[in-house]
């Protein structure tokens, strides 16, 4: 008859002891990666200007998409905001430095509320007419948030291409696009403060925008390459032609500067 082998007490309790100091160092480890599994985020915007003195825009919420989550709540009530007042690199915070769940982030939604107006100025009559928000604003980003980064994404919201005049008043529809890259672009000053429509185009790529109140404008995350410049002056009494420029270059990591231009 075979015999069965009494178990070592000792092997026993070293084999227990062994397994119990495992699962704390992986327990302690999984601990450790979730402490770490966050990252800051925040949202700015920008504004390429549109022919009106102001644009008035209710912002109720903005939240940031989390690839295999869902939409996550970055502000809320944020209020009116004044698009055409962000101009030549000015900017406003719609959320910043929230703490959130490391990832990939595919978009952005922006959220609008009923409370919009436009400003305008009809032969030097100004009033203030309603302004209807057609729908949200879904932007794309593709951003992975890693662990203790602190990420801050630029939005530019298009005036010019999102504002339009119906038979039943105005409407938006809010032309809204992710710059990724903040530090390529052209920047410059019509002479005499003057307002126009500028643009830059090459074979691949076209950009535009309009200059301020005090004729500056900037345009961020452009694709470098060389550019043909053409502005329309708005007062074309005044500046009855427009001025093409030739052979803009535009450099990965910089921000081109045209100065100051002379539109005669």
């Amino acid at each position: 008859m075979k015999t069965q082998k009494q178990a070592n007490p000792i092997k026993q309790i070293s084999l227990l002891f062994f397994m119990a100091i495992s699962l704390m160092i992986f327990a302690s480890g999984c601990n450790k990666e979730n402490m770490n599994s966050t990252g800051k985020m925040g949202v700015r915007m920008t504004d390429s200007p549109a022919e009106f003195d102001a644009m008035m825009v209710e912002i109720t919420q903005v939240e940031a998409y989390l690839d295999g989550e869902g939409w996550v709540n970055l502000a809320s009530d944020i209020g009116q905001v004044n698009i055409l007042s962000l101009t030549n690199g000015t900017e406003v915070a719609l959320a910043q430095n929230l703490e959130v769940e490391a990832g990939l982030y595919t978009m952005i939604r922006i959220s609008f509320g009923s409370d919009n107006s436009l400003k305008l100025n009809i032969g030097g009559i100004t009033s203030t007419v309603a302004l209807t928000m057609q729908s949200d604003a879904v932007i794309e980003i593709n951003q992975e948030l890693k662990a203790d980064e602190n990420a801050s994404f630029l939005l530019d919201f298009q005036a010019g291409k999102s504002v339009t005049e119906t038979a039943l008043g105005f409407v938006c529809d809010p032309v809204i696009t992710y710059v990724k890259d903040e530090d390529t672009g052209v920047q410059g000053k019509l002479e005499a403060s003057a307002k126009g429509h500028i643009e830059f185009s090459n074979s691949s790529a076209s950009y535009e925008s309009f200059s301020n109140a005090n004729g500056e404008f900037l345009l961020r995350g452009m694709d470098s390459g060389i550019y043909t410049c053409t502005i329309h002056p708005q007062n074309t009494d005044i500046y009855p032609s427009e001025v093409t420029l030739q052979n803009i270059v535009v450099v990965n990591g910089q921000v081109t500067q045209m100065g100051t231009i002379q539109l005669k």
